[in-house]
């Protein structure tokens, strides 16, 4: 009798004590191995997708899909602060001309090589590590291509880069065209690095006054913003922060800027410009910031410029950055 009983099915040309259920098990063990294999094999190159079907993960990336894998790129990039973050890391904000104002944490303690590369107003090439799943990144090199050792030099080069950084980072990089905000800040930098006391004080006037056609908030210095008359060139204007905007004598002498300062919605009061102050600012403009050696200005004309360029600024701002009181 077979070990089987009579459920045993005898195998053609077989003898009768070798029946085919044995074989039959292991074969369905072995079928289920392999698919088991199989399936191990194919979850390290596809994904599931929430429909239940398999993607392959190279189609994923060229997708654009990098919720799977992190992202690493390289930006043109200028470091404007950095502060611990940690024990013994550090953040870094940097003005990109890809991406505009970005934050990046750079390990490593005191004696790291990366860290000191990543310091204030260096730029040049970075590399950063992005994690999109948790959102944070990693600054994981750089090559710097401008040390700008002079800013440390003197307090008042030191001061004014500082002042020029919080004033990219106040305004989130210009909110734009971060490529021609880099180009308004280096240049300006370049310039402070062998720049002595007044010089300092002239390049951060040009940036600002720059900087304030780059937002979109200059002014018309040759023209009155109410009755639209040219502006003789040694006649005396007058700003108005409220309207943001400057107006001839005339038109405040016959009491027309109180419609300027009521659309407004408040009335701050005026502040005189002079003609010198304003051939000044023109003439800035066209200018590069290492040119400022050449156009001085008395100290009155330079107070006037100094407060007309940080009251516009400041009012797109809706506050007066700390950094800008030297």
């Amino acid at each position: 009798m077979s070990l089987w009983g009579p459920c045993a099915i005898p195998i053609l040309g077989a003898t009768p004590h070798r029946e085919v259920f044995p074989l039959l098990f292991f074969s369905l063990f072995l079928k289920k191995m392999t698919a088991n294999r199989i399936l191990a094999l194919s979850s390290m190159t596809a994904a599931i997708t929430p429909n239940g079907s398999a993607r392959p993960l190279a189609t994923i990336a060229k997708q654009g899909d990098n919720k799977l894998m992190p992202r690493s790129s390289v930006y043109s990039a200028l470091i404007l602060r950095t502060r611990a973050s940690g024990e013994s890391n550090r953040d870094a904000w940097m003005l990109t001309a890809e991406e505009g104002i970005l934050r990046a944490t750079v390990f490593g303690g005191p004696k790291s090589k990366l860290r000191s590369h990543a310091a204030p107003f260096h730029s040049g090439r970075v590399w950063i590590y992005h994690d999109p799943v948790r959102d944070t990144r990693k600054l994981s090199d750089f090559d710097v291509l401008s040390w700008r050792p002079g800013l440390r030099e003197l307090y008042e080069r030191a001061m004014t880069a500082d002042a020029i950084a919080e004033t990219i980072l106040a305004t989130h990089g210009g909110g734009g065209n971060w490529e021609a905000a880099l180009a308004l800040a280096e240049p300006a930098l370049d310039a402070l690095e062998t720049a002595n006391e007044e010089f300092c004080t002239r390049i951060f006037i040009q940036f600002l006054w720059r900087w304030a056609a780059f937002l979109g908030i200059q002014p018309q210095a040759e023209q009155c913003a109410h009755c639209g008359e040219q502006a003789q060139a040694d006649a005396i204007m007058l700003y108005s922060s409220a309207d943001n905007a400057l107006c001839c004598a005339a038109c405040v002498q016959a009491g027309a800027h109180d419609e300027i300062e009521n659309a407004a919605g408040a009335s701050s009061g005026f502040m005189q410009i002079n003609p010198g102050c304003r051939r000044w600012l023109l003439t800035a403009a066209a200018h590069a910031p290492a040119d400022m050696g050449r156009y001085t200005m008395d100290a009155k004309t330079l107070r006037e410029a100094k407060l007309l360029t940080q009251a516009l600024v400041a009012a797109a701002l809706g506050r007066r950055p700390a950094s800008w009181d030297w």
